[in-house]
This record gives C-alpha cells, sequence and structure tokens, in this order.
C-alpha cells in the first residue's frame, strides 16, 4: 500500500509557496512576528519568533530554488548574528530561531558558516540545561511583571530539542 498524500495536501503546499513568494515581496529582510490591521511590523532579531519567517523562505526555496527567496533567507540568517553575539538578549527559543535558519541552510546548501551558527546555538541551549533537574531552563534572571522566572522550564524548552540533537549531529560529523 502506498502512503501517498491526498491531493489537497499537494495543492495547500503550492498555495503556501506562492504566498511565502508574494510575502517575501512585502515583508522582504525583516523579522516579524504577527500582522497587525493586515501589516506585518517588524521586530528584533533577538525576538523568539525571529527564524518562522526565514525557515519558510527556505521551504519554498526547496521547492522553487528561487535565488531571490534564498538571498532573503541568507540575509536573514546574517541578521540573527546581532542576536547571538548580544547573547544576553538570547533564552531556550534558540532552537527555533538557528534551526529553521542556519541547520536549514546547512542541510540545504553545505554552507559552513551556517553549520557554525547552528553549533553555537545549539550550545547555548544545551547550556540552560539543569543538571540537578534534569531540564533546560527557559530563561536566566529575566525579571517581567515583576516575577524572577530564572530556572523555569516550559513545555517551548522541549519543543527546541531538535536544535540540540542537530547540533549534536554536527559535532558528531565534525569529530
Amino acid at each position: 500500500m502506498e502512503n501517498t498524500p491526498p491531493p489537497w495536501v499537494e495543492d495547500a503546499f503550492v498555495a503556501t509557496v506562492a504566498k511565502v513568494e508574494r510575502l517575501s515581496q512585502r515583508i522582504g529582510p525583516h523579522f516579524v512576528h504577527a500582522s497587525v490591521q493586515g501589516r506585518y511590523r517588524p521586530e528584533p532579531a533577538h525576538w523568539w519568533t525571529a527564524g518562522f519567517w526565514p525557515g519558510l523562505l527556505w521551504l519554498a526555496y526547496g521547492e522553487t530554488q528561487s535565488s531571490h527567496l534564498r538571498a532573503l533567507a541568507e540575509s536573514l540568517e546574517e541578521q540573527l548574528d546581532q542576536a547571538l553575539l548580544a547573547f544576553t538578549e538570547l533564552h531556550h527559543d534558540v532552537g527555533f530561531m538557528w534551526t529553521l535558519t542556519s541547520v536549514a541552510r546547512y542541510q540545504t546548501l553545505g554552507e559552513a558558516s551556517s553549520l557554525r551558527r547552528g553549533l553555537m546555538a545549539a550550545t547555548l541551549l544545551a547550556g540552560r540545561f539543569n543538571p540537578a533537574g534534569g531540564f533546560i531552563r527557559a530563561w536566566g534572571t529575566l525579571k517581567e511583571e515583576g516575577q524572577d522566572r530564572a530556572g523555569w522550564s516550559i513545555i517551548d524548552t522541549m519543543v527546541n530539542h531538535p536544535g540540540l540533537k542537530a547540533g549534536a549531529c554536527q559535532r558528531r560529523l565534525l569529530g
């Protein structure tokens, strides 16, 4: 028995790729989180969803091989260097941010600089591991709304595990 998806799956994928291509003209090389009254508002590179737009660009590039989509995705990955180097703004979402950008680019194109970025992000995420509790901390000493959330773990830390796994696999390949 062949495991062929129903036709609507392919139709939905094609429509999604077309929408990413159209949105790429409006959004360009900016990190966006959500639309407000039909417009996307740029967010800083350290924002937790910064990897989502370039991740969509890499998925669409895989289908279209569009040099425009590739250039946008590469530009956004390079902009993420600001967050990586600033370091103190980072949190448990480094997995989202670099798995969808640097790891995707490395897996697609074999780009060495992307491999380094992905490994750096995986190292930062691994550094959040609390060996006494056996969990990954979501935040450090971040204080918002009068709450000290240092040491908390949330479901997002589990969703970021693929970033750690990708980093571990790449380290084994490097020896």
